[in-house]
């Protein structure tokens, strides 16, 4: 499961990093697709709403079928060019950049938004 878990990983920050559309990449995503159960329907819970799958797929995996299907769907939204990688060299974290100026740096302005603004702070004191 964590072996598998890393290719997802890897394969989808390959996949919404690229810049340009690789028939490679979308192969990687569309086989995971096609392990992953159906979204066949929409049904109604205590906590909201959520799909509701058509065939089970392979239960140890079922963690990851949310975060496949959401890749696939930010890949046909268009929505793709707004994801960015952090700039903080320690963190590796994608995020969807959904600013009024298309311009966030940090992956959350609470950690290394913070640390970075803090070493730089430090360092004009330090200079000073």
């Amino acid at each position: 499961m964590l072996a598998a878990a890393i290719e997802l990983r890897e394969a989808l920050a390959a996949l919404l990093t690229a810049g340009a559309a690789s028939e490679a990449l979308v192969a990687r995503l569309n086989a995971w697709l096609a392990r992953a159960p159906e979204r066949s329907r929409v049904a109604a819970s205590a906590q909201g709403y959520a799909w509701v799958t058509g065939r089970a797929g392979d239960a140890l995996l079922a963690p990851l079928w949310p975060v496949v299907w959401s890749a696939a769907d930010l890949l046909v939204s268009g929505r793709v060019t707004q994801v960015r990688a952090c700039t903080d060299r320690r963190c590796a974290w994608l995020f969807l950049d959904a600013s009024r100026g298309r311009r966030r740096r940090w992956c959350s302005m609470e950690g290394c938004g913070n640390r970075a603004k803090a070493r730089r702070h430090y360092r004009r004191r330090r200079a000073a």
